[in-house]
């Protein structure tokens, strides 16, 4: 169990992609979440897919690209957690 967030960043190359996803995971590791008396250490794992601008307009390549980075999450998921994979890697 856990919550999936999709983000959309505009002009952002491949490596700046995968450079932002990895500042969010490892402030999310570093970070104490503290509810009550109770101190939290969490992890997330993260999928990137680089888009090609132009082809975002079209709504059947637009999902196939929210699958793409949907197979680079999970892949972070079954393959360790708390980890950045990008789809370009697994494919």
């Amino acid at each position: 169990g856990g919550e999936e967030f999709l983000l959309f960043i505009s002009d952002a190359n491949y490596e700046i992609l995968m450079e932002k996803a990895e500042k969010i995971r490892a402030l999310v590791e570093n970070h104490i979440f503290s509810i009550d008396d109770l101190d939290l250490h969490i992890t997330s794992s993260f999928g990137v897919f680089s888009v090609i601008p132009n082809q975002v307009d079209d709504i059947s390549i637009t999902k196939k690209y929210i699958d793409n980075a949907d197979k680079a999450l999970y892949h972070s998921k079954t393959t360790g957690r708390n980890k950045v994979s990008s789809y370009r890697d697994i494919e």
